[in-house]
């Protein structure tokens, strides 16, 4: 099955979107930092940035297909468990010198990033893997102004104003946002298993409505092929025919070339359609009851006494409103041959007949009905069309035999006239549409057949798609 350019990118948008539309959560733990000053070594431990944002698409990437998403309303905090000193100096105080322990603790340090101080940004590009899209992140980013942190807690004990020179410390390391470049490969691990989440998964089965009740029909996508321009995706439709003694027919997706068609489209050879239609109906899978009322000619027989005489005489003992019941079945399976969507269609029906007496239906007589039709096939706007046209019918038929030993009937029956009448009702053919199911690719992906025309210069049939996504 090929899908065109437009197809993909619409696809890979709808990646970026679900990015865009939750809220980006980023968490991570820095080693602890030693730093020195001039007098003393500062230790930090239990550090910790979290970060909340929406995630906006500000420009595109010159490529075509990757994007940079970066922060919008980013909110930042940098906790630490502890910043502590303990170490011994040495001082010359009038000649003497002296050794002194310098001990001090503060714990609870919070840091709030300011407003508009701060940006965070990931490029990100397409990856199709088997029968999945997904955003692979290329690179991250996270920049902050020099004066973006401000200290809003901090819990100290030690010598006096031991606090207002930690805090000043700390606003000197972390005004250099280059601190996290180390730990880059690592937070772009971590980003990738966030936007990993959000993907389009084509690989699961998915089935499509039911035609009947006992026909089945489910895709699988095993492979979607990126390409600059279509792109190809690869898989099985599988159509199982509960009544059919061959149970299930396999439509490989892998497909022939589509030449220069550029929309959704999958190419099947149009040998299938009679392969699909022997196996929708076998003999004796098909039944419906129709009335006399519906059967052309019959309701003018019944209204003319004088027609009954010479033509079924055992009618003139019904009433001219009685409704005659009739079973039908196709006693054969369906054959169907031709091309280029215009068949020979034949089957072979019973109908069994049953009449009104004594306040029940009972059996009248048993008919067996060869048909033959040209059936010309459509298709546009999802809705398939069946017009059959140069009807063909004959007639063979027997009286019940419980119903000649009962009611004794007349057995004057002008077959032939009969036969005729309701040619003429049938020869111009009838037509019938219904819908067909669309095609599930994924929860959220749906296509829709829109045509179907015959492939020029081969046996094949052009499938012409329209791609239907769902809002998440």
């Amino acid at each position: 099955m090929s899908v065109p350019r437009s197809f993909q990118q619409n696809l890979i948008d709808r990646v970026w979107e679900a990015l865009q539309r939750d809220l980006f959560h980023f968490e991570w733990n820095f080693d602890d930092q030693v730093y020195e000053t001039p007098d003393v070594k500062v230790l930090l431990t239990g550090i910790h940035l979290e970060l909340n944002s929406r995630l906006q698409k500000p420009a595109v990437d010159t490529g075509g297909d990757s994007v940079i998403l970066q922060s919008r309303d980013l909110e930042a905090t940098l906790t630490i468990n502890s910043v502590s000193i303990d170490q011994w100096i040495e001082r010359e105080i009038g000649g003497v010198i002296g050794r002194f322990r310098v001990q001090a603790r503060c714990q609870g340090v919070s840091l709030r990033m300011l407003p508009g101080k701060a940006l965070f940004e990931m490029r990100l590009s397409p990856v199709f893997e088997g029968g999945r899209v997904r955003a692979r992140v290329d690179d991250i980013s996270l920049t902050w102004a020099q004066d973006g942190w401000s200290v809003s807690a901090l819990n100290c004990t030690g010598a006096a104003g031991f606090d207002d020179i930690i805090r000043a410390e700390i606003l000197k390391q972390v005004a250099d946002s280059t601190l996290v470049n180390k730990y880059k490969a690592a937070m772009i691990e971590y980003v990738q298993n966030y936007v990993s989440r959000q993907s389009f998964d084509f690989s699961h089965s998915k089935s499509l409505d039911n035609i009947r009740p006992d026909i089945h029909a489910s895709i699988r996508i095993t492979r979607f092929e990126g390409q600059q321009e279509n792109a190809l995706l690869r898989g099985v439709i599988r159509i199982v025919f509960d009544r059919s003694s061959e149970k299930d027919v396999s439509l490989d997706l892998t497909g022939k070339s589509l030449g220069s068609i550029s929309q959704t489209a999958l190419r099947l050879p149009e040998q299938l359609v009679p392969v699909i239609a022997k196996r929708a109906f076998p003999a004796k899978s098909w039944s419906k009851r129709v009335s006399s009322r519906e059967i052309p000619g019959f309701s003018t027989l019944m209204q003319s006494r004088l027609a009954q005489f010479f033509v079924w005489r055992e009618l003139i003992r019904f009433s001219k409103s009685a409704e005659f019941l009739f079973d039908v079945t196709n006693a054969k399976a369906l054959t169907l041959s031709g091309a280029d969507l215009s068949y020979k269609v034949t089957n072979t029906l019973n109908a069994k007949m049953y009449a009104p007496r004594d306040g029940k239906y009972v059996p009248f007589m048993d008919f067996i009905i060869p048909v033959s039709s040209d059936l010309d096939v459509t298709l546009a706007d999802g809705k398939l069309t069946a017009k059959f046209s140069n009807v063909e019918i004959d007639l063979k038929h027997r009286w019940d035999p419980t119903y000649i030993e009962r009611y004794h009937p007349y057995r004057t029956f002008a077959r032939d006239k009969i036969l005729e009448s309701v040619r003429d009702g049938i020869r111009k053919g009838t037509q019938f549409s219904f819908e067909l199911p669309e095609i599930p690719l994924s929860d959220s992906v749906q296509l829709k057949v829109e045509k179907v025309v015959p492939q020029p210069g081969s046996k094949d049939l052009i499938f012409y798609l329209q791609a239907d996504l769902e809002a998440s």
